[in-house]
């Protein structure tokens, strides 16, 4: 019983541990990338706060107290890194990569190139396009926490799921959420559609 507990707390660990790992890695990368692009960080603290909560805080209580008594492998800190570099890379990735589609299309809109696709983002709205991706994203890197689901773990998908998207409802005026145009909400589409292969192949 007493080994059990230990393997518990430690897979556990490891596991709630890779989920703030990865939103370190990916907040250094923004920064980063963004100070380099010259361009300010989209979202304001009471957005993240919602991913906070919904895609990282939430999990990681849920995933601390689950059953988990498989034999304890490897390098602590080497399996937390493992697990949060990839998640950590592509949120960064994705992220700056719909910033950085709002630039490109504001210069097709100076130059009347393209005007019918273009996808320039008000700051409100590039917010909320960061906000969908980085959910988005977050939540793939969940799934991949949870490669062989328990009922515990498949309930908390849903209840995930159902926070972020409740949050979005429900507190979209103080969240700031503002609506997105059909050439924005594309936009956003493919830049999650596109996360989904690099997060799997960062983790091969």
């Amino acid at each position: 019983h007493v080994i059990n507990e230990g393997r518990r707390s430690v897979n556990n660990i490891q596991r709630s541990a890779s989920f703030f790992l990865s939103k370190t890695i990916y907040a250094t990368l923004i920064a980063f990338l963004l100070l380099l692009l010259h361009r300010m960080f989209p979202l304001q603290p009471i957005q993240m706060s919602l991913i906070s909560f919904a895609c990282i805080g939430f999990p990681s209580v849920v995933l601390a107290f689950e059953p988990n008594h498989d034999r304890i492998k490897g390098n602590f800190l080497r399996n937390v890194l493992v697990k949060a570099l990839p998640g950590g890379v592509t949120v960064a990735l994705a992220t700056v990569l719909c910033i950085s589609i709002n630039g490109i299309a504001a210069l097709f809109e100076k130059t009347d190139i393209l005007r019918w696709a273009a996808v320039t983002a008000d700051p409100p709205e590039l917010a909320t396009m960061v906000l969908y991706v980085m959910g988005f994203v977050s939540y793939l890197v969940l799934v991949s926490v949870c490669r062989h689901p328990t009922l515990i773990d498949k309930a908390l998908l849903v209840l995930v799921a159902l926070a972020f998207i409740g949050g979005v409802l429900i507190f979209g005026g103080i969240l700031e959420i503002a609506p997105l145009s059909l050439p924005q909400i594309i936009a956003t589409a493919l830049i999650c559609a596109a996360a989904a292969p690099v997060l799997t192949l960062l983790m091969l």
